[in-house]
């Protein structure tokens, strides 16, 4: 188990309240375990410098989508398959 397992990933209500307080976009993405190209994008995309750099002007969030709290999120915003990438401006 990875440091980064043991994590409490918060909601989706808990996330956008983050985002607002901090005043910033909130993006968030959405994979699966199974999912091949969610691995890839995982592996290739995300550490990427520029990405990172990116990132950090974010409050961003990694779901699983097929477990809590990334199910609900998911369900809410009607994610139909994985990856998906979710920005939510604040406006």
């Amino acid at each position: 188990r990875t440091a980064a397992a043991s994590v409490r990933v918060p909601t989706l209500s808990e996330a956008r309240q983050s985002a607002q307080r901090a005043h910033r976009a909130l993006v968030l993405l959405f994979g699966a375990k199974w999912c091949e190209p969610c691995k890839e994008f995982d592996r290739k995309v995300l550490p990427q410098p520029a990405v990172q750099q990116a990132l950090g002007s974010v409050t961003f969030i990694h779901y699983d989508g097929e477990v809590e709290p990334g199910r609900e999120a998911a369900r809410e915003l009607k994610i139909l398959g994985f990856p998906t990438l979710v920005a939510l401006a604040q406006d």
